[in-house]
């Protein structure tokens, strides 16, 4: 794929200075750029007038605002706001994610009768697609990746391998499914009577909106009744658990690591650090954060931004650690009041 710096600015509504003719091919981090780059589009850059850069044969870096002087001749920049959102939109450009064009089914894979594949998909190798499943068009299942019955997989959707989508579960349009993740196993429910545990049938199913991302080794486990429900563009980092019947709100995204209880209920435009627990049954309100390794025990009813076992507001956390750190302290301090004021035998 190539595109020219002026095309790349359009799309991403950057302001130009150098020439827009200019063709790009890829992008890359200048300081790892030995020899070429010249149609590579760079970023990361310390400074732009970092020698290693003035040496590099890169001609062209996005940057935040700079002052007029300071672009240079012979370089060629991309003035944007967010470099970070600006990366995220070019390299998507030029490493889109995986689609089928043409529909490829590996001959190793098992594909009950009664599924419906739509065209185009691509099924790897030692796939299986059990009864009633539907694969819509431009779906790409990597190798061993197991689609159970009467599940659905939306346009566009990518299943990387070892990928196990389970009961019925169903998947919105351009989903992207990281190595091993389950989606639809059945949730930790059990009664216990008398000291013994008894399982309680699981029976509900996952529902997947759009543009969602699960990273590797993450679970979704299925209702007990009912839906667990994961909302538009949330995105799932590694090694999450999702229990049966939560819900995460559209747009929220959730680090690695982090445990979410049955029945946890995570409103719209979240953000979730890495490691924190979610008991039960709390219900978090749009647009919350919380910081890493917070232990969630009550409903976060307020937007802001929280911290702590158990979770507080984030300030309110701080000057709690402040004055356990004056503890030792206080405790000598109030000894040797004790022992003043002690009576005399």
């Amino acid at each position: 794929m190539e595109m020219t710096l002026g095309e790349i600015a359009k799309v991403i509504g950057a302001e130009l200075h150098g020439d827009p003719g200019l063709v790009i091919r890829g992008i890359c981090d200048w300081k790892w750029v030995k020899e070429g780059g010249a149609d590579l589009l760079a970023f990361q850059t310390r400074s732009v007038t970092d020698k290693g850069f003035l040496d590099s044969e890169v001609r062209a870096v996005i940057v935040p605002f700079l002052p007029e002087a300071a672009f240079l001749e012979g370089k060629n920049y991309l003035v944007v706001r967010d470099t970070r959102y600006a990366f995220a939109e070019i390299g998507g450009m030029f490493n889109p994610l995986p689609r089928a064009t043409e529909t490829r089914i590996h001959e190793t894979a098992v594909i009950d009768e009664s599924a419906l594949l739509e065209d185009p998909v691509e099924i790897g190798p030692f796939c299986v697609v059990g009864p009633g499943a539907r694969i819509q068009k431009g779906c790409v299942l990597e190798s061993h990746v197991h689609v159970d019955a009467d599940c659905n997989i939306g346009e566009d959707t990518v299943l990387e391998p070892f990928v196990a989508v389970l009961r019925g579960s169903q998947l919105g349009k351009r989903n992207h499914i990281g190595t091993g993740a389950k989606i639809g196993v059945a949730g930790f429910g059990n009664a216990k009577k008398d000291g013994v545990f008894l399982r309680t049938p699981q029976i509900g199913i996952v529902v997947i909106d759009d543009d969602v991302h699960i990273g590797a080794n993450t679970c979704v486990d299925r209702a007990t009744l009912g839906e667990t429900q994961i909302g538009a563009g949330v995105r799932l980092d590694n090694l999450i658990q999702i229990a049966h019947n939560c819900s995460i709100g559209a747009h929220t995204g959730i680090a690695a690591l982090t445990g979410c209880s049955g029945s946890t209920h995570i409103g719209e435009y979240c953000l979730i650090g890495g490691q924190v627990g979610f008991g039960g049954h709390q219900k978090v309100v749009d647009r919350s954060v919380i910081m890493g390794q917070s232990g969630v025990y009550s409903d976060l009813e307020q937007p802001g931004v929280y911290f702590g076992t158990p979770i507080r507001p984030v300030k309110e956390t701080h000057r709690i650690s402040v004055a356990m750190g004056k503890l030792p302290d206080l405790i000598r301090r109030v000894r040797a009041l004790e022992s003043k004021l002690a009576p005399e035998d």
